[in-house]
C-alpha cells in the first residue's frame, strides 16, 4: 500500500488509512492524496471504497463528510486474454472498405468514358 500527498501524513492499518493533514485547511479549501493498493479478490467483485473527513474544530454541517465508491473487478483473471478487446460495432470494415474501393474505381471508370464520349464528338 502506497498514500502521499503534499503536506500529508498516512499510515496504514490493515484496511484502513488514516491520513493526517500537515497545516489547517481553511473554510472551502482543497487538499489532495493518492492511495495505491492491490485487492485480493475473485474476479466479478463489487469493492467498496469509504472515505471519512473530520476536524477537531466546529461545523456548520457533517453530513457531507462521508461518501463511497464502489468498483468491480475485472471479469477474467489477469494473465488470460480476453475474449474481445475491441468491442464489435456490428459492421464488418473489411466488407465496408472493399465496398469504398469498389465505388470510387467505378467513378473512376464513369469520368473516364464520359471523357472518351465527349472526345469522340
Amino acid at each position: 500500500m502506497k498514500a502521499e500527498g503534499d503536506g500529508w501524513d498516512c499510515v496504514a492499518d490493515g484496511q484502513l488509512v488514516t491520513c493526517d493533514a500537515a497545516e489547517v485547511l481553511s473554510a472551502g479549501a482543497t487538499a489532495a492524496f493518492v492511495i495505491e493498493t492491490s485487492v485480493d479478490a475473485d474476479p466479478g467483485s463489487i469493492i467498496t471504497n469509504e472515505a471519512i473527513v473530520s476536524t477537531a474544530t466546529a461545523e456548520r454541517t457533517e453530513d457531507n463528510n462521508t461518501d463511497t465508491a464502489e468498483i468491480a473487478t475485472a471479469t477474467e483473471s489477469l494473465g488470460q486474454a480476453p475474449s474481445s478487446p475491441v468491442a464489435f460495432t456490428g459492421a464488418n470494415s473489411l466488407r465496408l472498405a472493399v465496398g469504398a474501393m469498389m465505388l470510387i474505381l467505378g467513378g473512376v471508370a464513369l469520368v473516364a468514358l464520359r471523357r472518351r464520349r465527349l472526345g469522340n464528338r
